[in-house]
């Protein structure tokens, strides 16, 4: 991927959080995360489209054969989604909550996910 000025990732972060409808308030709370997301796409370890999916290119491809080489982050996610990734599960699991968040984001298998190394899990967790 394309390594960005920060300024120029900056407003492509700022443009997400809009298309996310993030309010200032909630923004000013994740100031660690946006910045975080805007070195990110500064480096090039994610892009923002136009239309708010972000993609992220796999240090590590995924998959019997390592046919998944990125992931593609929807703009928009509910609830119901995380829980139909999480399929039935009793009691809470921190990791299957962050991995079926995860599943849900980016319509892949749970299964497959829970291989990410720890480099290509650092980035997607930063989402």
């Amino acid at each position: 991927m394309e390594v960005i000025s920060n300024e120029r990732a900056a407003q492509e972060v700022e443009n997400w959080l809009s298309i996310k409808k993030i309010s200032g308030k909630r923004r000013e709370k994740l100031k660690d995360n946006i910045e975080e997301l805007i070195n990110l796409v500064s480096g090039g370890q994610l892009s923002i489209a136009d239309d708010g999916i972000i993609t992220q290119p796999l240090l590590f491809p995924l998959g019997n054969g390592n046919e998944i080489k990125e992931l593609k982050f929807k703009p928009r996610l509910k609830g119901i989604d995380i829980s139909r990734a999480a399929g039935i599960n009793k009691g809470f699991d921190l990791d299957n909550f962050v991995i079926s968040r995860l599943a849900a984001l980016t319509d892949q298998n749970k299964e497959i996910l829970k291989n990410l190394d720890t480099e290509d899990r650092a980035v997607s967790d930063a989402v």
